[in-house]
């Protein structure tokens, strides 16, 4: 088994790091535009109102799509803004959908880009844990 460890150093290596992408802006909903542009697609020719209606549709629905982007940029986890990066992990071990093994020591707050890039380097390992190497645990997250 693999031990998964994130250091000072790997922090400070992603303090340095441009901090702006987030993981909820891979999870915006894209598929009710993609489902509008395929009905679109498959309309009999001659509904040009209705083509037109469905254009219109879509294109507010990509508005709405870049404007909650946009605003989930600035959003973290109130346990993370409230709490720090301890509690806001021991959160995402207890929902994650593979165990974890947790040895978190944190003595005092971080500067807040780090705390913001902690949590999401373990959030985006988690993920990958559970969805792509079909773990039956995390045996060790320090």
């Amino acid at each position: 088994m693999s031990i998964a460890r994130v250091t000072p150093c790997c922090l400070l290596g992603a303090h340095s790091a441009d901090l702006s992408h987030k993981p909820m802006d891979q999870r915006m909903p894209r598929a009710p535009a993609l489902e509008l542009r395929a009905t679109q697609a498959a309309l009999p020719p001659g509904l040009d109102q209705i083509q037109g209606e469905l254009s219109h549709v879509v294109e507010g629905l990509a508005h709405v799509q870049h404007e909650l982007q946009e605003i989930s940029r600035g959003i973290h986890p109130a346990i993370l803004s409230d709490s720090g990066v301890g509690p806001a992990v021991k959160a995402l071990a207890r929902r994650s959908p593979v165990p974890v093994d947790l040895d978190l020591r944190v003595a005092q707050r971080l500067p807040e880009q780090i705390e913001v890039a902690a949590y999401y380097v373990v959030s985006e390992m988690l993920t990958n844990a559970a969805k792509h190497a079909n773990a039956a645990a995390v045996p060790d997250l320090r």
